[in-house]
């Protein structure tokens, strides 16, 4: 009987949640309902189902499916559409209205402390004629 991480998908961490639950064996994963294999962090129901037959196929003795199913692209290599201008400008990131008032803010912070500034040299200057006189 084969291991049970040769199944597509299950690695350490999932072997390790399905020893957790008491399967160890690819006999065992096979008489699992999918409710108890989804108790294991990382196995969706879909995926569980994946297991489930992968497991009855290699206890039958034939080669197990993978747990991720390959697209059937008939053997060509898969090429990536270029993008469009429209949708470069687009993927440009643009700002939050929390990121627009924070640099609001911090631009009224500015304008206030220079006009506090502003205000305090006209103060003296104004003061400081008075003592001349």
């Amino acid at each position: 009987m084969a291991p049970i991480d040769n199944i597509r998908g299950i690695g350490p961490a999932t072997l390790a949640g399905l020893a957790e639950i008491g399967v160890t064996s690819t006999k065992a994963l096979a008489a699992s309902d999918v409710a108890r294999l989804t108790r294991v962090r990382g196995i969706s129901a879909a995926r569980a189902e994946t297991y489930i037959a992968a497991a009855k196929q290699m206890s039958a003795g034939t080669a197990a499916p993978s747990a991720d199913p390959a697209p059937d692209d008939g053997g060509r290599p898969v090429v990536k559409p270029k993008k469009s201008k429209a949708d470069k400008k687009s993927g440009k990131k643009k700002k939050t209205t929390k990121a627009k008032a924070a640099d609001k803010a911090r631009v009224s912070v500015k304008k206030t402390k220079e006009t506090k500034k502003k205000k305090a040299d006209k103060a003296k200057a104004k003061n400081g004629k008075k003592a001349k006189k």
